[in-house]
């Protein structure tokens, strides 16, 4: 069995500026049989751990909402970021509420918590951005009409 490849080439000519196909064939036994796949990887970046005297890893350490690994969410740089997601920032009271909120959702018989470091901070970025929304939302509808839902 033989595949026939085509392929364009452009003729340099100024009188010919078509381009012109060339035909070849190639023996199937010729093409290799494997390609070999390489998989690239990114490198892990080191974290940054949080301060022990900070108010959110003792928070994080103290907490029996969730049952999240400490050592999933001892992440300075990732607790950085999410704060800047949010409007009004990162404090006690508002991921207290988020928590509890994550724990009534996961009471549900149909839902399945994330199991990896990386599939808990995937879902609590999310999460933190659909409740920052949620909030932002009441407050402007509050300002508009006078009153919240």
């Amino acid at each position: 069995m033989s595949i026939k490849i085509m392929t364009a080439m452009w003729d340099d000519s100024p009188e010919n500026p078509v381009p012109f196909f060339l035909f070849f064939t190639a023996g199937y036994e010729s093409l290799p049989s494997e390609i070999p796949v390489t998989k690239l990887r990114r490198k892990r970046q080191k974290t940054q751990r949080l301060a022990a005297d900070d108010w959110l890893s003792i928070w994080l350490q103290e907490q029996d909402i969730l049952d999240i690994p400490f050592e999933f969410l001892d992440d300075q740089a990732w607790w950085a970021a999410a704060s800047l997601l949010l409007t009004d920032g990162l404090n006690q009271r508002w991921l207290e509420k988020q928590f509890a909120e994550i724990r009534m959702r996961f009471q549900q018989p149909d839902s399945i918590s994330p199991r990896t470091e990386s599939g808990w901070k995937r879902f609590l970025k999310s999460w933190f951005r659909v409740a920052d929304d949620k909030e932002q939302r009441a407050k402007r509808l509050e300002k508009y009409h006078g009153t919240t839902n």
